[in-house]
């Protein structure tokens, strides 16, 4: 999908409601409710997400398994990229894992923009555990799809 200026400006006179983007992506992603991963917080161009980690999210050293990491950035970016009213989807990735999630309980995960373009959204997504130590961080790239009907 190809956008015009006036198809922008369109949609920057649409308020956005945040909430309701939050609470229709928690209760619409299967996989993040099968693993207790949750959206905390949307606003213009950030997400924020938590989720306990249990035994079975644990590799054989007892790490949190990098899958799980990587899953928590993406639906975080995805939220972020969400919160400009498009449905979206992850086009790529650049994810580097920082530490060992050795005796990890919770993890938070941050999306901070970078690049809101015309059909690709950009973000730096950071992974941290119930201590703030940064365990994974990665660039991921988004396409809006189609505009969200809220």
């Amino acid at each position: 999908l190809i956008y015009t200026e006036k198809d922008f400006m369109n949609m920057q006179k649409k308020k956005i409601d945040y909430q309701k983007i939050m609470e229709t992506r928690n209760a619409s992603n299967a996989f993040a409710n099968l693993i207790g991963l949750k959206i905390t917080e949307i606003s213009d161009g950030h997400c924020t997400c938590e989720m306990d980690i249990t035994d079975d999210m644990k590799n054989p050293i007892q790490s949190v398994h990098g899958g799980v990491l990587f899953t928590i950035a993406d639906v975080t970016g995805g939220g972020a990229a969400a919160s400009h009213g498009f449905d979206i989807t992850t086009v790529d990735s650049s994810f580097h894992y920082l530490r060992p999630g050795i005796g990890t309980t919770k993890l938070t995960a941050t999306a901070r923009e970078l690049k809101a373009g015309r059909n690709l959204l950009v973000y730096d997504v950071s992974v941290a555990d119930q201590n703030n130590t940064v365990l994974a961080e990665g660039i991921f790239t988004y396409m809006k799809l189609k505009e969200i009907s809220l």
